[in-house]
């Protein structure tokens, strides 16, 4: 079952077949909430079909025709490419072991995935710091792997820890899944950080599409307003964001 809205956007069910399928589009990469059947491997018979109740949506980058469900969940299953917020939880000879969401699988930081790492030159975390990395592998039957770099050049290109530097404050917002990929990825029509920038807000962020924002500024009245802003942005209507921002501003910087 499947229902189409006035923008054309596609409603689907779990189970649904895609419409790109219907319509024997070419798909070069698949996103979250699709999955890949095998249904008679002899005669190439695969199809696309929704795995999560969501908005069938499809953009190019490149050459690429991407497709995805884009869906509102706050439970968080590791996809190769996200950028995640892990908290360390323990730690043996060849890796840290990071969680990502509450009530979810363990995942593995080896060593060997930070930039200049060696056996002699190993990052030194605690359990309970903050990691700002990346889903490199999935296996099957075993915890998916993250990275604290980037594959290609070997740079670290802002990933590690999270840290307040002295006389700073920091604090973590757990959100929806959706509203992180919007504040992500959707930078020219989800207009919300460049709107808190605008307002002379400044402060460090980093989004992680497992439900978590980290947010760090140079006073703690400026994190709970920018805090607040974000949590209170998530369950409005974009046209009723600027009152948002300059009702918070207004509470906690120019009282």
């Amino acid at each position: 079952m499947s229902m189409s809205n006035k923008d054309n956007q596609t409603l689907v069910l779990p189970g649904d077949l895609l419409e790109c399928e219907k319509n024997e589009s070419i798909i070069h990469v698949l996103g979250q909430g699709i999955y890949l059947s095998y249904e008679n491997i002899l005669y190439n018979n695969n199809k696309l079909l929704a795995t999560n109740a969501g908005i069938e949506q499809y953009k190019s980058i490149g050459s690429n025709n991407i497709c995805n469900i884009e869906y509102n969940s706050k439970r968080y299953i590791p996809q190769q490419g996200d950028y995640v917020i892990a908290t360390v939880t323990n730690s043996y000879s060849t890796h840290f072991v990071c969680s990502v969401a509450n009530c979810s699988s363990s995942v593995h930081l080896p060593y060997a995935n930070f930039p200049q790492a060696t056996k002699k030159n190993r990052p030194k975390y605690e359990n309970g710091d903050l990691v700002y990395c990346r889903v490199k592998v999935l296996r099957k039957n075993l915890p998916a792997e993250l990275e604290c770099m980037d594959s290609e050049t070997g740079n670290k290109d802002g990933f590690g820890i999270l840290e307040a530097e002295k006389g700073r404050h920091s604090a973590v917002l757990n959100c929806s899944l959706a509203y992180c990929r919007e504040l992500l990825f959707n930078d020219k029509e989800f207009l919300l950080l460049s709107k808190l920038v605008k307002n002379n807000l400044g402060f460090e962020v980093a989004i992680g599409v497992n439900g978590k924002i980290w947010i760090c500024t140079k006073s703690l009245a400026e994190t709970l307003c920018v805090y607040k802003i974000l949590e209170a942005c998530e369950k409005t209507n974009i046209a009723n964001h600027d009152e948002i921002i300059e009702r918070f501003v207004k509470d906690f910087i120019k009282e």
